[in-house]
């Protein structure tokens, strides 16, 4: 896949929390959209989804 080809880069979570990472993405791909989800509280949400769906908890 080109740089050209990606439309859309969703930050969410730990890392992407952090500016100079940004940056560098941002800088890498210009013409693709920027997101951002919850930066906080995605990866934690992600796994309780799925461990609900697994195993009913």
């Amino acid at each position: 896949m080109q740089a050209g080809q990606i439309d859309t880069v969703f930050f969410t979570g730990g890392s992407s929390g952090v500016p100079a990472l940004r940056q560098s993405i941002r800088a890498l791909l210009p013409q693709a959209r920027h997101v951002e989800g919850n930066l906080f509280g995605s990866i934690g949400s992600g796994p309780a989804i799925e461990a609900r769906k697994r195993y009913g908890c």
